[in-house]
């Protein structure tokens, strides 16, 4: 048996896109469950997709989102369970309220939205699955991926399923950062406890993405405007603890990826703490050659900028492209956002650099900021399939030599910044990047 206590039909034209229609119904007591029921007609136009989907507040707020493509949507809701990107719950009786994103409508398309209050919970929950421990990175460098998805959003794996992947890769810690929602952190959470899982969630906007890591909260994205509110938006992060990252500022964007190009006016990539220099593969749609120039670039300008990376990793598996995080930090989240923050950071498709600066005042780190001296660089031997390209980058000269793998010293004189990045000799794909060591031009 079921009650309907929401029904809606009507038409979405081409002005009705990147906007957010707001559908309130009143939940009685004692309701089992809720399903909502959103669908629209014209999905795909040519190789190109419609991009509608939905959030869900209860009258306490946000209970979820269904970031996915596809033109059916179906949420069902209640205490012992949740459709994937929803949170399970009790329901409280009062105003609910669905709000339909349209982020891409490339054609007229008529829609329908239904709501109906169920006696109980119709889906079985299945059981948990617990991973192992597998053992944790030697060292201090810990290894993780800050951008990641799953059946939460619109990716092709489960929770479970990505737990298992980066077991397979060696990470140490993830942060899920699904579109909109952060219901599957705390399933991840359970059914791995030897990965360090930080709190994530990527902002999927009209005018452009970005991470917002280390928040116990949800940020409300729908007032943000092409020029006004990611820069208060991003100062609240910080205020409270956070990380914002811009997430693949250069990558293909509307019709093909919605929302995907930064296109904000009032925080541009040039003001961000962080922003993605290596998303997904290396030579894929993220434009990420390009992302990095304008990183470098910025830092001639004297900003500083650490440069980020993610995964985007969508399911099946990591890609032989992707470039993973190493920090310098303890497993904990705490520790681990605290080395985002300060650029302790290096991005690499797998090698661990085992590199060693000094001073005259003694050992320096990645991220660190020093007097203007020399620096001592000491580059460890690793075991190579193949010689590699050495960039020494000092204040946006580059030197170049061949390196095999042997064990190498040499001394750098920064006026600026120093970092060092490592490419594949054959085809110039990046295969590490460090972070820049800064020189304090006040003391």
């Amino acid at each position: 048996m079921s009650t309907v206590l929401l029904t809606r039909s009507g038409d979405l034209d081409l002005e009705d896109s990147k906007q957010h229609f707001r559908f309130t119904f009143d939940c009685p007591p004692g309701v089992g469950a809720l399903r909502v029921t959103f669908g629209f007609e014209v999905w795909k136009v040519g190789s190109l997709l419609n991009m509608i989907n939905l959030s869900l507040y209860d009258p306490q707020g946000f209970r979820g989102a269904g970031h996915r493509h596809g033109q059916q949507h179906q949420v069902v809701l209640g205490e012992p369970g949740a459709t994937p990107g929803y949170t399970a719950g009790p329901l409280p009786p009062g105003r609910w309220e669905v709000v339909v994103h349209t982020h891409m409508v490339l054609c007229p398309t008529p829609y329908t939205l239904e709501v109906e209050a169920l006696e109980r919970y119709p889906i079985p929950a299945p059981p948990l699955t617990v991973l192992p421990p597998h053992p944790p990175s030697a060292g201090p460098w810990l290894k993780g991926d800050f951008h990641c998805h799953s059946v939460h959003s619109d990716a092709r794996w489960t929770t479970l399923e990505l737990a298992q992947a980066a077991q397979a890769e060696g990470l140490d810690f993830v942060a899920l950062t699904d579109h909109n929602t952060r219901s599957g952190t705390s399933e991840l959470q359970a059914q791995a406890p030897g990965l360090v899982v930080l709190q994530g969630e990527e902002l999927t906007t009209y005018y452009g993405h970005a991470l917002v890591l280390g928040l116990g909260r949800m940020s409300d994205w729908t007032g943000l405007r092409p020029h006004s509110g990611v820069g208060q938006l991003a100062a609240q992060v910080a205020q409270a603890g956070g990380v914002l990252v811009v997430a693949h500022p250069l990558a293909v964007g509307d019709p093909v990826c919605t929302g995907c190009t930064w296109t904000y006016f009032d925080y541009r990539p040039e003001q961000a703490s962080h922003f993605e220099v290596w998303n997904s593969q290396w030579s894929g749609r993220s434009n990420n050659e390009s992302a990095l120039g304008l990183w470098y670039h910025f830092l001639a300008q004297g900003r500083r900028i650490v440069a980020a990376a993610g995964t985007d990793a969508h399911g099946m598996s990591y890609h032989p492209e992707h470039s993973f995080t190493f920090v310098r930090a303890e497993r904990d989240p705490k520790s681990i956002l605290s080395a985002l923050k300060a650029g302790r950071s290096y991005l690499s498709r797998g090698l661990r650099l085992g590199l060693t600066l000094w001073s005259a005042q003694g050992e320096v780190q990645i991220g660190d900021t020093v007097a203007p001296q020399p620096l001592e660089a000491h580059l460890q031997g690793a075991e190579l399939a193949a010689p590699l390209e050495l960039i020494s980058v000092v204040d946006g000269q580059r030197t170049t030599r061949t390196w095999s793998g042997e064990a190498l010293k040499f001394e750098v004189r920064p006026s600026s910044w120093w970092n060092l990045e490592l490419r594949r000799a054959q085809d110039g794909m990046l295969e590490l990047l460090t972070n820049p060591v800064w020189v304090e031009r006040n003391l």
